[in-house]
């Protein structure tokens, strides 16, 4: 006004000022703007606060047209022309990431602005869930509740709208500076992939192009492979590592036979040292991510938490002793050393009388399961085990007729069920009370412990066992068989079941799941305790290390394949 408006009359002046608050007049300059900062952007980061429609959009494109039209007509320039827009639409030059929050205006108004890119011809390359209460893991009811209403929007973002996406967590102080971006990256955001397939067919957030891929609502969103807060190579390739420690400690049992038996001999009231040693290297850094304080979220879920204990406590140990009755009494009787089928037995009780632990959140974020339910019922369960583990183990001991050293099974419970409870929660507490970040990382850094503690006992277990098992190696096999039924079993009646009460699909996946696992860590623990690492109880709950990977990631892919199913009546 001052400049272009100086020498004009009154009316002039009204007519130019009129033409400046015009609507027209500012979406030009907002594409003059935009048009210019893409141009100029080359390997920068464009942050826009208000997004371009796709109309506005189209007019980035207006020179290309022109271009391409002279050239269609064979009037050639000889000059390439490259638009913004043509920079938008080409993948390799531009990566277009739309953040939002994970409430439902923010993620409808996102969904309508990718509609619109997507007519223009851009393809957002991810979606970010920015300032996330539910991947802050809130303590505080309220923040409790506010985190469980964003679980729906965060859903939709992975099932409805995202081909890949991230959830960054709400944070005390705003990240700023690249330095602050880049810790934040490296300690929470790890990348999740969906899949190009139809929604029907829905195996986890990620299907084809990265079928391992994992999401979790804790945020943890990665490049990684699996299907959250992920599967480690260890936990991926299980099976093959419990193959090469089996291998291991057998050859280095016949190669340093008094080594072993040394470390056999130290013992202290019946509990060797190394190995309990190692099973609270074991054990505790998985219970540290047990949240105690998510037991009143069971309320949430009554059908599923329901289903789940009943087939967790009350079906899943029976079965386990009546199918080792069957199998190993029986129909495998006369294949197995006659000495030894008994502790095989009792081996098999031990491995189904309490369920998983820690990766059944991996096996939950393979289904898309509900977080705070699976976290509710890991939290109910090990309340549970602390109080019914030695009962329902004696019980079922004694209802096999199989000597029960009550002294030393309870010694077990207090020393590999509640101290380490007692240990590990107040880590947990201690690390929490200097921030969310100290936890984060600790949990990050601690995580291969447990894995390599069991892989450290697995080498002593088969030094011991390696006589009998290269005598007859079909024992193994053979001690497979009731184990695999049994998951199988538990895990097709818990999804069953769930569906016949009316629980949705996100919550009978993990349920199921739960029903079917088995704490093998503690399994492996009590055994060798009980019966020691001679016996045949703890050789079997070794083949339930073996298989409990392959199996239930059978187990994920026939949930994840039935939810048609599952909700076609539900």
């Amino acid at each position: 006004m001052d400049t272009q408006g100086a020498q004009l009359d009154a009316e002039g002046r009204a007519l130019l000022e009129e033409d400046l608050r015009s609507p027209c007049t500012e979406e030009i300059a907002v594409f003059q703007a935009f048009s210019r900062i893409i141009g100029e952007a080359d390997k920068r980061f464009v942050v826009m606060d208000t997004a371009p429609t796709g109309h506005t959009l189209l007019l980035l494109d207006a020179t290309g047209a022109y271009h391409r039209e002279v050239t269609r007509q064979g009037r050639n320039t000889g000059h390439h022309v490259t638009t913004p827009m043509m920079q938008l639409q080409n993948p390799k030059q531009t990566k277009v990431l739309l953040v939002t929050w994970a409430e439902t205006t923010p993620v409808l108004e996102t969904a309508n602005l990718q509609a619109d890119l997507r007519r223009a011809g851009i393809e957002p390359w991810a979606w970010i869930v920015n300032q996330s209460i539910a991947a802050a893991h809130p303590r505080a009811h309220l923040l409790r509740q506010r985190a469980h209403n964003e679980l729906g929007e965060i859903h939709a973002v992975s099932t409805q709208h995202a081909r890949r996406y991230a959830l960054v967590p709400l944070m005390k102080h705003e990240p700023v500076g690249v330095n602050s971006l880049l810790e934040l990256i490296n300690q929470r955001i790890e990348g999740s992939k969906r899949t190009t397939k139809s929604p029907e067919s829905n195996h986890s957030y990620n299907r084809t192009r990265n079928p391992e891929t994992p999401l979790s609502v804790q945020c943890d969103v990665t490049p990684k492979e699996s299907a959250g807060i992920p599967m480690s190579i260890f936990e991926r390739y299980l099976t093959v590592w419990v193959f090469l420690c089996i291998f291991a400690g057998i050859a280095l049992g016949q190669i340093q036979p008094s080594l072993f038996q040394a470390i056999g001999r130290m013992e202290m009231a019946q509990v060797n040292l190394p190995v309990g040693l190692l099973i609270w290297v074991m054990i505790i850094p998985m219970l540290v991510k047990v949240d105690f304080g998510a037991l009143h979220e069971v309320r949430q879920h009554v059908r599923g938490i329901g289903v789940t204990l009943f087939v967790n406590w009350l079906v899943k140990p029976f079965s386990m002793a009546f199918l080792g009755w069957l199998f190993l009494r029986h129909l495998f009787a006369s294949l197995l050393p006659a000495d030894q089928i008994d502790s095989y037995v009792a081996g098999l009780i031990l491995l189904a009388a309490a369920p998983c632990t820690a990766m059944v959140f991996v096996w939950s974020r393979l289904t898309q399961g509900d977080p705070l339910f699976t976290l509710s019922q890991v939290a109910l369960n090990d309340c549970i085990m602390v109080v019914a583990f030695a009962p329902l183990v004696g019980f079922l001991l004694g209802i096999s007729a199989i000597t029960v050293p009550w002294d030393t099974l309870i010694t077990s419970v207090v020393l590999y069920i509640v101290i380490p409870v007692g240990l590990a929660q107040f880590w947990r507490k201690w690390l929490l009370s200097k921030g969310q970040t100290t936890f984060d990382a600790t949990m990050t850094r601690i995580g291969p412990w447990s894995i390599t503690a069991l892989l450290a006992t697995l080498v002593l277990l088969f030094a011991f066992q390696g006589e009998p098992i290269l005598k007859q190696p079909l024992v193994i096999a053979l001690l497979a068989v009731p184990i695999l039924i049994q998951v199988l079993f538990n895990s097709a009646l818990a999804y069953g079941l769930n569906r016949w009460v009316g629980e949705k699909h996100n919550v009978a996946c993990p349920s199921a799941l739960i029903g079917a696992s088995n704490f093998f860590e503690l399994a492996v623990a009590a055994a060798i305790s009980l019966f020691g690492f001679h016996s045949g109880a703890a050789l079997a709950t070794v083949v339930g290390v073996l298989i409990e990977v392959p199996v239930m990631l059978l187990v994920v892919r026939v949930v994840n394949a039935t939810k048609p199913w599952y909700e076609r009546h539900a």
